[in-house]
């Protein structure tokens, strides 16, 4: 719960920031352009180099092309097969779900998991 509270809260403070923007921008649209597309980069930034926030779907992504990777049919099974962190962050209801995918994102994401070594990367 105390984890929660904090992505909550942290949300809030957040939302608060871009309204503080939003009527700066209003006020001087010219001197604030910039500034709004800096802060706007750097807030992103740790959104993407983080791990995907409140959902696990992304795992199960990874986890097929980890799947693909170490030649697993995804179509025949599930991300269940494989072992490691990444099959503790998949959904426990879409473990042993094959692929709904059709072959070219699955094999992007096979390309991804032998080319990194590490599927959290996609």
């Amino acid at each position: 719960m105390t984890g929660l509270a904090v992505v909550v809260a942290g949300l809030g403070l957040m939302v608060r920031s871009w309204l503080a923007i939003g009527r700066a921008l209003l006020a001087d649209p010219i001197g604030w352009r910039h500034r709004v597309n800096r802060i706007a980069v750097l807030w992103s930034v740790p959104l993407l180099l983080g791990p995907p926030l409140f959902s696990r779907d992304a795992w199960s992504y990874a986890a097929q092309g980890a799947m693909v990777a170490k030649g697993y049919d995804p179509y025949a099974t599930g991300p269940g097969v494989l072992s490691g962190p990444i099959v503790d962050a998949v959904d426990p209801m879409w473990l042993w779900t094959p692929a709904p995918y059709g072959p070219i994102p699955l094999a992007y994401g096979g390309l991804v998991a032998r080319v990194t070594t590490d599927p959290y990367l996609l």
